[in-house]
């Protein structure tokens, strides 16, 4: 006899008909933010049992041509080269996908804010990923940034420079916010 999966074998019609209508839901979305919400506002047995189709939706051509134009306002917060933005580009979208994978829906503007950090500053991005209740040091007083950015994170260039992107980003970088970014990845 063949193994039923293990989605199909636990699941009550109900259920059955929830995936379904999720399912739909997913692959009917206009937008990363779509299928997002479809995913947000799903029970989680119907929310795994969709994540492939999640994601591989969110990877159909006219949504990734959406998504790239997206976080293209976080453009200021990076280098200024092209392969600095294609990075970028790049890093978010598998930063998307593991999120999802794993069952969370980070919302885009805290997820392209956390991947220009990891684009900018990997060895702080790494710091705050094992600690994020740092970033509350480096945004609470000069002081502090200094000695903490000086001697902890010597590639972030001046302390001003973190502070400045900190301050100009639309998303308030919180530790809950960098956990959710990281996922199952927080130290």
């Amino acid at each position: 006899m063949g193994r039923r999966s293990s989605a199909a074998s636990c699941s009550s019609p109900k259920t059955t008909d929830e995936i379904q209508e999720l399912r739909a839901r997913v692959m009917s979305g206009h937008s990363e933010l779509d299928v997002l919400e479809a995913l947000n506002d799903a029970d989680p047995v119907a929310r795994q049992a969709v994540v492939t189709d999640a994601i591989a939706r969110m990877s159909a051509p006219e949504i990734t041509t959406a998504t790239e134009h997206a976080p293209q306002r976080f453009a200021p917060m990076l280098l200024a080269n092209p392969r600095s933005m294609k990075r970028f580009v790049n890093a978010y979208s598998v930063l998307r996908i593991l999120r999802t994978l794993e069952g969370a829906t980070v919302p885009l503007d805290a997820l392209a804010m956390w991947t220009a950090i990891r684009i900018r500053w990997p060895l702080l991005a790494d710091h705050l990923q094992h600690d994020p209740d740092l970033i509350e040091k480096i945004k609470a007083d000069e002081k502090a940034t200094r000695s903490t950015t000086c001697r902890n994170f010597p590639e972030t260039g001046p302390p001003a420079a973190v502070r400045k992107f900190l301050q100009s980003a639309p998303v308030d970088l919180t530790p809950a916010v960098i956990r959710s970014c990281c996922g199952g990845q927080v130290g």
